[in-house]
């Protein structure tokens, strides 16, 4: 499946969670930081970038810095190759938030 359609099916999924989330998802442009996450999102009050790839793909050096400063800050980074993916990483988070227990 091509990345957009994963991110299509990501968007839809967290427009319907309402309130809860707020995210958008930036077009890559020349004045852009490079690295940034496909999707970038607020969720229950928990920042989470969400970099999405095909079956194949691979990370820049760019989004792997990326996703190291995010994490160091205290951020979530999910590399998602399918909307399962999305949907295995995404019921993991709501565990662990609703638990209280950290990363």
């Amino acid at each position: 499946m091509r990345e957009k359609a994963i991110e299509n099916q990501i968007k839809k999924c967290l427009t319907t969670l309402g309130k809860n989330v707020w995210f958008f998802k930036h077009a890559a442009s020349a004045s852009m930081k490079v690295g940034i996450p496909d999707i970038v999102c607020c969720i229950k009050g928990h920042f989470v970038g969400i970099e999405v790839k095909q079956a194949n793909g691979r990370q820049s050096d760019e989004q792997k810095v990326c996703e190291r400063n995010i994490r160091e800050a205290g951020g979530e980074y999910w590399l998602v190759f399918s909307y399962e993916d999305f949907v295995d990483k995404f019921n993991e988070f709501a565990r662990r938030i609703k638990n209280g227990a950290q990363k």
